[in-house]
């Protein structure tokens, strides 16, 4: 059963949430999903009617600035891009907020976590302070920082100070996505880098949600989140007995190609954490759960979860 509702967070931001449901007595547990940049809560559809069959629900918050939490896409004033002041840390306490909600509703019900691309930023930061809270992990197509991570909060700083906090992010964005479909040449859309599925490149094209323009102060946010979720000092907050699914496709631009989700691999193994598992699937892009072998990714997920119950 999908329900979907609005639920409010610790600032009184309401919160757009899609949940699909499972009789209590029936559940073997919960999956809640932090999505990805631009994305909302429809592009997980089929991963969670796969997960229901299963015996999991799953719960999908729109995060601030994106979908129907940033208000009706038709409308002049609608906050899309705009994630607000208090920057990532809020969105993680957003994550928490619903997790708050799903333990009032199904107390017992082992609860996991799974983030996608700038999910997985939220996702990491959540592991900090939260994670006590979940049975475990997934990470797909986790961004990391690059090598000129501190060049690219410089010029998103210029940007600042030239155009506006609040102003569409330009040359910064330009320097992050412009280069991911370069090994995809000749591309035929600007979205190639997503999945080497062209029919759901395509359905992506199609939303008005894929053309949000986020402002200089989300992608500011953004970059300093990802420099605190790959700090050594941060990871050693995970709990070390947390499990820590990574999957990467191999051909994913975002993640070197799947070498930066590697060495994040490492980085965990390094400071101790007992349970982390990492697989990389050949020839896939950035976007696994809307890949071609998507069914074999969640098949993948589910296994993983279902051994750690």
């Amino acid at each position: 059963m999908t329900v979907e509702f609005f639920h409010e967070a610790n600032d009184g931001q309401s919160l757009f949430v899609k949940s699909w449901n499972l009789e209590k007595h029936t559940i073997k547990g919960i999956i809640q999903i932090a999505h990805g940049l631009g994305e909302t809560a429809d592009y997980y559809t089929e991963f969670a009617e796969k997960a229901n069959a299963e015996g999991f629900a799953v719960y999908v918050a729109e995060a601030r600035g994106h979908g129907r939490t940033a208000g009706d896409v038709k409308l002049p004033d609608y906050k899309g891009g705009d994630i607000g002041e208090g920057g990532f840390g809020q969105l993680r306490d957003d994550l928490y907020a619903v997790t708050k909600f799903i333990r009032a509703e199904y107390p017992e019900a082992p609860l996991f976590l799974l983030g996608h691309s700038m999910g997985s930023v939220v996702a990491r930061l959540y592991s900090f302070a939260y994670g006590k809270e979940i049975r475990g992990l997934i990470l797909t197509g986790a961004y990391s920082a690059s090598k000129n991570i501190d060049e690219l909060v410089t010029l998103v700083e210029k940007e600042i100070k030239k155009n506006g906090l609040k102003t569409p992010c330009k040359e910064t964005f330009e320097a992050l996505f412009y280069g991911l479909n370069q090994q995809f040449e000749p591309a035929t859309t600007a979205l190639d880098w997503i999945t080497s599925d062209k029919e759901m490149v395509e359905y992506s094209l199609k939303l008005p949600y894929t053309y949000i323009l986020f402002n200089n102060q989300f992608y500011l946010y953004y970059l300093l989140a990802v420099k605190e979720v790959e700090a050594v000092g941060n990871i050693r907050k995970i709990p070390p007995t947390l499990p820590i699914f990574l999957l990467s496709g191999d051909k994913d631009s975002a993640t070197d190609n799947g070498k930066r989700t590697i060495d994040q691999f490492e980085k965990y193994k390094a400071v101790g954490l007992e349970d982390i598992q990492l697989k990389l699937y050949d020839n896939k892009r950035h976007s696994l759960l809307r890949e071609v072998n998507r069914g074999e990714v969640t098949a993948d997920i589910l296994d993983w979860i279902t051994t750690r119950l």
